[in-house]
């Protein structure tokens, strides 16, 4: 699991993960009902838990009925590109050089290597949009856990908000500050470069 963090939204400073400091997990208005007009959380782990709540399973829910699956495409989601990926690490080509290898051999490896990475990522992306098409079109829990594991709408909500420019266009971004604050009058949270760390 990896770790997000986020810039108060009111004062651009960052939330130190670990450290005792008040923060505040502003509620979009059509969810005030069900949470309250925030999530309290006073010691941040890093890990996108406010309260006993999940930011990015809350920012999939708010932002459920506002994605069209057809046209969705978020950074996280861009599609892969073969250039991008590796093959062999350079200590497996000079293993299997030492071997008696050719160089035409190894790169022969390599290419294979370097072809089965990028498409484990196309089949990925493909499983990521068919999660967010069913999620969209309200697919029961039950399934979706069942098609895509317990941890489905953190997943759906990382798609959603991990990187700004996504987290941005959202009906209702996800929105941290420092002290209780309306919904509505607060800017977007932006994520921290450093992830919660001085």
């Amino acid at each position: 699991m990896g770790q997000f963090s986020w810039l108060y939204s009111d004062t651009g400073k960052q939330m130190i993960n670990g450290r005792y400091k008040a923060s505040y997990l502003l509620i979009p208005e059509p969810f005030v009902n069900v949470y309250g007009n925030y999530i309290f959380e006073d010691c941040y782990d890093g890990y996108g838990h406010f309260g006993s709540h999940d930011i990015y399973d809350l920012v999939a829910l708010w932002n459920q009925d506002h994605i069209n699956p057809a046209t969705f495409k978020p950074y996280s989601m861009r599609e892969p590109k073969l250039e991008n990926y590796g093959g062999l690490w350079d200590c497996d080509k000079a293993r299997l050089k030492r071997q008696g290898y050719s160089d035409a051999e190894i790169q022969e490896k390599d290419m294979q290597i370097q072809r089965q990475y990028y498409e484990a990522a196309c089949k990925r992306r493909q499983e990521e949009k068919q999660a967010v098409a069913d999620f969209c079109n309200h697919v029961s829990d039950a399934i979706m856990k069942e098609r895509y594991g317990k941890e489905y709408l953190r997943n759906i909500g990382i798609l959603f908000a991990c990187y700004d420019e996504d987290n941005l266009s959202l009906a209702y971004p996800i929105k941290i500050t420092s002290k209780p604050m309306n919904y509505a009058s607060a800017k977007p949270s932006l994520s921290d470069p450093h992830q919660g760390w001085y």
